[in-house]
């Protein structure tokens, strides 16, 4: 296994910092902020660096220094020198402007602490200044656990702070899910008897809705004074709403209305969101009158969800009006992704654009670029081929396809939706064609695993003038990567190198991603370390492939400090982070944290309820898979085919045989799912565990399609076994594995037996012992035609039973073993392990 130091250093540091972090509520009398400097050593700086007789550092000269904004900082020490100049000389260092100019410096040298010192100093009272200082703090790497250590540290050493400052605080606690310091800031807010501004209640408001939950928010909004105002109002709601509290989210507006407190945008986006999710019409109905009312109809946000919220009320007509009374100019992606999400979902697929763009030419509109590029975008994020093709022949018909951006975006279009063909004819017949067009062909062919294609593109673009860009390698390298090259898609590594570039975290991201999608995990962690040890900083789709990595290898502890690593980077939120999480935990064994994530998601994706389904079928709890479902169709989120395959399985898991009859009856009926072999597969183990053989036959013999070998099963299984044989299928070996001190130890059914011979005497004294308590081997699960005394060895070797025996033998502390295998676990194995871990 490769080493995992060079980041798993970092990531500890952030989960200790995560856990540990405390306040300490100083009794010292109040101190100046101007100490805050001699804290942290600046006027040191001051004294070393600037000689007291320097003649460029007079008072006079001073003036031109305090106002040469646009001179050119080249290094931390630079940065350093000025400033101390600065502090020593002149009695107005800490203007605003000054100290911005310094934050600025520091943060883009790195000195992310004395950034975060002088933002203490002077800007955290403005609440102005809040979102920018943290954006540019993270936009050059810094972390926004290292500015609660600076306020700690200020905290300890006996610096009082007003409240915009503990605000500021709060609010950086609550987006890094910070409770025990939030508690204590919270704690330092009542001691202090501060009477609290509207600022701040926001700012406590928010991070109990983060950290503790909607009922302890609501419980701080009762208890303020300022039931006039509208941005504690607008704070109280969307807190509600982020939680998914939508009637009480409601009932708030409503009650918010009453006293005429206004709503700002975000909030009625949100309210009219929720009219969605519970199917209250007419409420939706209402708040567009409160829109129109307010002349807010222009507000692209609003409209956006009025279109969803009519959509979502199946009320499709209306959702068009609210359309197409958008100026076409900002149609923007999302409008376009809703009213075509809408007509789709509803069955008008054949109007679910050309109609839209004849009601656009009827108004008297002009088809214009942005109009068309936008609409093939949204095509191209909805994979409807059909709908991009009418739009091809819009283009045609209105003498567009000459325009090069709408050139590229049909390529695009016909790349996303595998029409490779069309993709290609319309690259043929463009007479000038763009990096972003070559691009996207390339990285079709690549993708599809038609790399001597691809490989002739990247020859003839280079031919034709055009420089290959980052871009264009990525592409390529993500194809090899995806296709189990990996040799081919290093060698790509080098070649972006030649070529003067420098790989970039999409290049390593690639593949991370293709070593983990192929079962390839430790070459996925050795990756990672090259990517590190080339200073390249990991996003969130490295994150979620890292976690996928985790789930196959099943390493908790690296998969738990990936977690404290999307805390510390701030990609909790990131949709496809969480749903890797979910994954891992469920298959850990840790399905109340998989659990706990799911709830957290704001915005919950098709992969997220599968992956959360899946964790109950793991587990057989088909009861609450069943009933997460359910929640599912609620929130108006169409099921997939691996959605059936998760919820048949927990039917299949848990016995329930009528269950699992209606979904698959229901799959293509309701829900236009095609049933596919694994679909097939389920209900034959389904039917098989509740005794119905004869039932489970005669569906056999009715599937439309040739059975594989887990439709049959392995009854018989030595006849099939030479079917299988005679057709060329391989049957691949049954391993189990486990880690112990530090060590992988694997037991497989192919190959030598275990070097530790002791372990089979070990199992086989346990075996004598549960005998003596009434334990009688289960031979059914046997299939070969052996005797009874045979079948009892072979069920000895089963590596299940020898991977729980070694890490009892081999393990001294009390954590628990996890042994991950590649197949089912027969019965008498799980009879027996549960006896072993009991003697």
């Amino acid at each position: 296994m490769p080493s995992f130091s060079l980041s798993s250093k970092s990531i500890m540091e952030a989960a200790t910092l995560y856990t540990t972090s405390c306040l300490h509520i100083s009794h010292s009398p109040q101190n100046n902020l101007e100490a805050i400097p001699q804290i942290f050593g600046l006027v040191n700086i001051a004294v070393v660096t600037v000689p007291e007789t320097s003649p460029s550092t007079s008072l006079e000269s001073l003036s031109s220094l305090q106002f040469d904004y646009e001179k050119k900082l080249n290094s931390l020490n630079s940065v350093k020198t000025m400033h101390a100049k600065m502090i020593k000389l002149s009695k107005e260092w800490d203007t605003k402007k000054n100290m911005q100019y310094f934050i600025s410096g520091y943060l883009e040298f790195g000195d992310f602490q004395s950034a975060a010192v002088l933002f203490f100093l002077g800007f955290a009272e403005n609440y102005l200044y809040w979102n920018s200082f943290l954006e540019e703090y993270i936009y050059f790497g810094g972390n926004p656990c290292e500015i609660l250590e600076v306020f700690s540290e200020l905290h300890s050493k006996g610096v009082n702070f007003n409240t915009e400052i503990l605000a500021f605080v709060l609010k950086i606690c609550s987006k890094l899910s910070d409770m025990w310091l939030g508690l204590e800031v919270h704690a330092c807010l009542i001691k202090k008897g501060f009477d609290l501004d509207v600022y701040t209640k926001c700012a406590l408001m928010n991070f109990y809705g983060r950290c503790c939950g909607t009922e302890s928010a609501n419980k701080v909004f009762k208890e303020t004074s300022l039931m006039h105002d509208s941005l504690l109002w607008n704070e109280a709601i969307l807190v509600n709403l982020r939680n998914e509290k939508w009637s009480e989210g409601l009932q708030m507006f409503r009650d918010m209305q009453a006293l005429l407190v206004k709503a700002n945008s975000l909030t009625i986006s949100k309210v009219l969101q929720a009219c969605g999710k519970l199917g209250t019409l007419d409420e939706g109905k209402q708040i567009h009158g409160y829109v129109i009312r307010y002349a807010l109809e222009l507000n692209i946000l609003i409209n956006t969800a009025l279109i969803n919220m009519y959509v979502k009320n199946d009320n499709l007509k209306l959702a068009r009006v609210v359309f197409d009374s958008i100026d076409y100019l900002n149609r923007h992606l999302p409008c376009w992704n809703s009213i075509i999400s809408g007509y789709t979902a509803l069955g008008y697929l054949d109007d679910a654009f050309l109609a839209i763009l004849r009601r656009m030419q009827s108004a008297g509109y002009q088809p214009k670029r942005n109009s068309v590029t936008s609409a093939l975008q949204a095509v191209s994020e909805l994979r409807y081929l059909r709908v991009g093709k009418e739009i091809h022949c819009h283009v045609i018909r209105n003498g567009l396809e000459c325009d090069l951006h709408i050139a590229t975006s049909l390529v695009d279009m016909y790349v996303k939706n595998d029409d490779l063909t069309s993709a290609q004819a319309v690259f043929d017949c463009m007479t000038n064609r763009n990096v972003c067009a070559w691009n996207s062909l390339i990285s079709g062919y690549s993708c599809k695993g038609h790399f001597e294609k691809a490989g002739d593109l990247l020859n003839q673009m280079k031919e034709e003038g055009i420089k290959p860009d980052i871009v264009t390698y990525n592409s390529m390298v993500s194809g090899y990567a995806w296709s189990n090259c990996i040799k081919e898609a290093l060698g790509m590594i080098r070649r972006i190198k030649s070529s003067s570039m420098s790989p970039n975290v999409i290049s390593w991201t690639s593949l991370v991603s293709g070593c983990s999608q192929q079962g390839y995990f430790r070459e996925a962690f050795e990756f990672l370390v090259q990517m590190l040890d080339e200073g390249i900083k990991v996003n969130s789709v490295t994150v979620a492939s890292l976690l996928q990595a985790c789930a196959g290898l099943s390493l908790l502890h690296i998969g738990k400090e990936i977690h404290c690593l999307c805390i510390r980077n701030d990609f909790q939120d990131d949709v496809y982070v969480d749903t890797a999480l979910i994954d891992m935990y469920s298959k850990y064994g840790s399905l109340e944290n998989a659990q706990m994530v799911f709830h957290r998601l704001e915005d919950k994706t098709l992969a997220s309820w599968n992956s959360m389904i899946t964790g109950f079928a793991i587990y057989a709890l088909g009861t609450e898979a069943i009933s997460l479902f359910d929640k599912m169709r609620e929130a108006n989120m169409q099921p997939d085919a691996i959605t059936f395959i998760a919820l048949l399985s927990s039917c299949k898991h848990s016995g329930l045989l009528d269950k699992g009859w209606k979904y698959f009856d229901h799959m293509k009926t309701d829900f236009g799912v095609i049933p596919t072999i694994e679909h097939y597969s389920c209900m034959v183990d389904l039917l098989g565990r509740a005794g119905y053989l004869d039932e489970a036959s005669d569906f056999i013999q009715s599937m439309p399609m040739e059975p594989n070998a887990a439709v049959w099963g392995w009854n018989d299984a030595d006849c099939i076994r030479e079917q299988m044989e005679a057709k060329g299928v391989k049957i691949g070996p049954v391993w189990s594995w486990l880690k112990v001190n530090q060590r992988i130890q694997i037991f497989s059914t192919a190959g030598k037996t275990h070097p530790e011979g002791e372990i089979y005497f070990e199992l086989y004294k346990l075996i004598s012992e549960m005998k003596k308590l009434g334990y009688s081997p289960d031979t059914k699960c046997v299939c070969q035609n052996i005797a009874e005394v045979e079948k009892e060895k072979v069920l000895l070797s089963h590596t299940e039973k020898l991977a729980v025996t070694y890490g009892l033998i081999r393990t001294r502390h009390p954590a628990p073993n996890r042994v991950i295998n590649n197949t089912r676990i027969c019965s008498d194995c799980h009879v027996q392990l549960q006896n072993i871990c009991h003697c």
